[in-house]
């Protein structure tokens, strides 16, 4: 049982950190062979037959339509087998209709995914003491984490699930969508994220390295291998489909996926994300010059964090200039309070209703500046705070 590191394994920390980030953030091509490879050895490690085709696809997002579009043609046995019947015979047919059916009927991620993953856990916490687990995890693993998971990975995700649903559901509409809505959603879920996977695949890599855990960690040989060559894949019996890494990825300095002149992040067939600050947001919002923003694009605009973004390329003080200040924060209330620039102003000529109160802030951690609508019987910084609090009795100096 390891139960403290040296200071030389200490030291290593930041060589892990660097190698996995770099590789949850790469944009050079896959390389086939090697990820091919790794997909073959995950699935002959998690005792399942290696898959007979793997299909390759541009972006996350063709990989989970070109599935669910595969999968729902195959619901429909007559379509499949009229596609070939006058070119071979029933008994052949057949076998052909059984064969590709029965390719996309079970995914096989428990096994290949979470089986794997548990068994190698429960190996290494026999090996490694909670201490070490610990500061392995809040350096390494947290760190990868916080660079490629919540600022690529997540969104990518989110991204992805809502651009296929977007696609299906303008399709077959929201009757038909009802049905194949959670099918859809299953399918993606059953992704493994391969580069996007490289916090926690980071953090075993270590052990394996540093402390020389190669056998507790051999397990991960076929996932590792993967993500250091591919993106995400989704493993089925008898068939694999596997994407490309992104081609584009831009960042802030805070590693945010963030562009103010084009796509944050892209796949080769196109598809990607736009994004200001690590939030999604509309094409329009990025390539429409400060200028020529429109204000109906933030009356209409119903998510908080787009808004939010809208303001700060529109510039707070020129949305400010179109209400009122009714109210701001007064000398005593404290310097994080007026460091924080709350203010009440009046949006009602914006909106052409008789009154629209909204809190105007400085986010101190981003000094990013928010303009949020509060309830209409919010006549002072104070009732906007109360607002924003639930309406409990607070009051501005006793907000932490």
């Amino acid at each position: 049982m390891i139960t403290d590191l040296t200071e030389a394994q200490k030291a290593r920390f930041p060589e892990y950190i660097k190698k996995w980030t770099d590789i949850g953030l790469c944009t050079e091509p896959a390389n086939r062979k090697l990820a091919e490879e790794g997909v073959i050895e995950s699935y002959r490690i998690a005792g399942k037959k290696p898959p007979g085709k793997i299909v390759w696809c541009d972006s996350p997002f063709s990989q989970g339509l070109t599935k669910y579009i595969f999968s729902e043609f195959l619901k429909n046995e007559d379509v499949l087998k009229a596609s070939v019947k006058d070119s071979v015979k029933d008994s052949v047919r057949d076998s052909v209709w059984r064969s590709v059916k029965n390719s996309v009927s079970d995914s096989v991620w428990d096994n290949v995914g979470s089986i794997v993953v548990n068994r190698v856990r429960n190996i290494v916490g026999e090996s490694v003491g909670e201490s070490v687990r610990k500061s392995v995890s809040d350096r390494v693993w947290a760190s990868v984490g916080a660079s490629v998971g919540d600022s690529v990975g997540n969104i990518v995700w989110e991204s992805v699930w809502n651009s296929v649903k977007d696609s299906v559901k303008e399709s077959v509409g929201d009757s038909v969508w009802k049905s194949v809505g959670d099918s859809l959603k299953d399918s993606i879920g059953n992704s493994v994220y391969g580069q996007h996977d490289a916090n926690w695949l980071g953090f075993y890599d270590y052990f394996k390295e540093v402390l020389g855990l190669d056998n507790q960690t051999k397990d991960l040989s076929g996932l590792w291998k993967v993500a250091k060559n591919a993106g995400w894949w989704m493993p089925y019996e008898n068939i694999c489909w596997i994407s490309e890494r992104h081609n584009i990825l831009r960042r802030n300095e805070r590693g945010a996926l963030h562009c103010e002149n084009g796509i944050a992040l892209a796949y080769p067939d196109g598809w990607g994300i736009w994004a200001l600050n690590g939030v999604t947001v509309p094409e329009e919002l990025v390539m429409t010059p400060k200028e020529k923003l429109s204000i109906e694009f933030f009356k209409k605009e119903t998510n908080a964090d787009i808004r939010a973004e809208f303001i700060r390329k529109y510039g707070i003080e020129r949305m400010v200039s179109l209400g009122k200040i009714i109210d701001t924060v007064s000398d005593d209330s404290g310097e994080w309070h007026k460091r924080s620039e709350y203010s009440l102003v009046d949006m009602a000529s914006v909106y052409g209703v008789p009154f629209a109160p909204h809190l105007k802030m400085k986010n101190l951690t981003t000094g990013i500046y928010h303009l949020e609508g509060v309830a209409p019987n919010c006549k002072t910084v104070n009732d906007a705070l109360k607002f924003r609090c639930g309406n409990k009795n607070v009051t501005i100096k006793s907000i932490k």
